[in-house]
């Protein structure tokens, strides 16, 4: 394992404090907010892009339990691990899910399938699971 890449990161409230960027001497051209998790996507892109060749990819609990990156993340093809909260949900097995015809539908129709009745697939945080496992 190794760092290929590193960006500064800056809350939103140091890129708005033209002061506060000025006296901890961050250059101009950085003194702008951006996400941390799309600076990680940016990041994974930029070292494909280089021909960099790497297995998978980890992220910490901050990434790892941002649904926005691990899906971009999945989208593009790679393999990733990344820590989560405990109270992140999983299914413990891969729920049953039905499509709402459009007909059935009343008023704006649904973007997402729903889970079919009787469902028997488990829901539960990941500290919970673990409790489970563990004790």
């Amino acid at each position: 394992m190794c760092i290929t890449d590193f960006r500064l990161y800056l809350p939103e409230s140091w890129a708005e404090d033209e002061d506060r960027c000025r006296k901890a001497k961050i250059p101009e051209g950085h003194r702008i907010y951006h996400a941390n998790w799309l600076q990680a996507l940016e990041m994974v892109a930029h070292a494909r892009k280089q021909g960099l060749k790497f297995g998978w990819i980890g992220a910490d609990s901050l990434d790892g339990s941002n649904a926005k990156f691990l899906n971009a993340v999945e989208d593009l093809g790679e393999k990733f691990m990344g820590d989560v909260n405990k109270t992140t949900k999983l299914w413990c097995s891969k729920p049953r899910l039905e499509e709402v015809a459009a007909s059935e539908s009343h008023g704006h129709p649904r973007k997402h399938a729903r889970l079919s009745p009787g469902n028997p697939a488990e829901y539960v945080s990941v500290g919970e699971l673990a409790s489970r496992h563990f004790e």
